[in-house]
């Protein structure tokens, strides 16, 4: 359990708890949960309509994007009518805000057509729990709620009896990230739905994307959030390894820039962003739980609620459904750098910045692919 592994180890502890790996799953007893300090977007103010706390059992998330609620027969609350423990037609997701997109704080509908209720097995618990055990049928069958030490780093009884690098399981690969960083179990496809790749799929995006061998610790720091701590979750950024680029120079008319969006116009900014390499390079391509307010980004703009980490950028005049195959299931690879990679389009690297009126420079496609061909140096 994480508590024995927070005796010896308390600063890796105390990060983690800031971290959303330790608050993915959080067992409910009669009231809202509660969550760090550092989690300023986090919180979920009530129930679905008609739910009460103690008609739920578990909260999934609440922490990071959004929150699901699952009832003590062990379902995932739902909106089709009749199909969850009794509730009709109710909204039972809740989006936190995303100031990047200008949205979330709302309630929305999730699986609201299915007609069976949706069971919250082994297929989902085993990345937001620790110990899951895939025993068929059963709810609960895991060590403890949420994403925590042993999850990583495999059973530690062990290594509490004889401490020491040989009795406890230290794997910093990107495939030790993508057991749960993976959707559909199949590495070589990125799976995508609605224009937006799928969230917790950076491990296949990796691997289609410039940076198909490289770690994920190569830049984040595991223990510790790089969404409400970034300036320590990101421990590398992208001129620490491309050392032959200038900022100054390859950066262009972008260099130093601080990009502000205000959406209400009373002229004090709700965004803010300092523009880095990854504010092109890592759009939000991908929706965990909310898409971005048109009136926020502009009406021929693309952004999802998470970074892509595809890295590559198309740079020809086309829209989104260039990424995508017929049916937009599967994200294509040929596309980006390499004959098997992937590439973001100008409408999500772009045009999230340059959609709308306060944007300092307004763009369509065909223009900021003018802008885009042969960009850096």
């Amino acid at each position: 359990g994480s508590a024995s592994c927070g005796a010896c180890h308390p600063g890796q502890t105390d990060l983690l708890n800031v971290h959303s790996h330790s608050h993915k799953l959080t067992k409910i007893e009669g009231g809202p949960p509660t969550f760090p300090v550092e989690g300023t977007f986090a919180g979920i103010p009530n129930t679905p309509a008609g739910v009460l706390w103690d008609d739920v059992s578990y909260v999934i998330g609440g922490y990071y994007r959004k929150a699901r609620f699952i009832t003590h027969l062990g379902n995932v609350m739902i909106g089709a009518a009749g199909v969850f423990d009794g509730a009709t037609g109710v909204e039972t997701q809740w989006n936190l805000e995303f100031p990047p997109g200008g949205s979330g704080l709302n309630w929305v509908f999730y699986h609201d057509t299915d007609t069976q209720p949706k069971p919250y097995d082994f297929s989902c618990f085993q990345c937001h729990t620790t110990g899951p055990q895939a025993v068929p049928g059963n709810f609960e069958d895991w060590s403890e709620p949420g994403v925590q030490c042993e999850a990583c780093h495999g059973g530690g009884s062990d290594h509490l009896l004889v401490p020491g690098s040989g009795t406890i399981t230290v794997d910093t690969s990107a495939a030790q990230c993508g057991t749960c960083h993976t959707r559909g179990g199949d590495n070589n496809i990125v799976l995508t739905s609605g224009g937006y790749i799928k969230h917790h799929e950076q491990y296949p995006e990796l691997l289609a994307g410039a940076h198909f061998e490289r770690d994920c610790t190569d830049c984040h720091e595991a223990h510790t959030s790089s969404y409400y701590d970034t300036s320590n979750g990101i421990v590398a950024e992208c001129l620490d390894c491309h050392t032959l680029l200038n900022p100054g120079l390859d950066m262009g008319s972008h260099a130093g820039l601080v990009f502000e969006r205000d959406d209400d116009g009373d002229t004090i900014p709700d965004y803010t962003e300092v523009l880095k390499c990854r504010s092109c390079h890592m759009p939000y391509a991908t929706k965990s739980a909310s898409a971005a307010n048109p009136a926020s980004i502009g009406p021929g703009a693309r952004m999802g609620d998470i970074k892509s980490h595809v890295v590559n950028i198309n740079t020809a005049a086309v829209d989104y459904n260039a990424m995508f195959n017929v049916g937009q299931t599967e994200l294509l690879k040929d596309q980006g750098a390499g004959a098997d990679q992937a590439a973001v389009t100008l409408d999500f690297a772009c045009l999230r910045c340059h959609g709308v009126g306060n944007a300092t420079t307004v763009l369509d496609l065909t223009a900021a692919s003018a802008a885009a061909i042969g960009y850096h140096p």
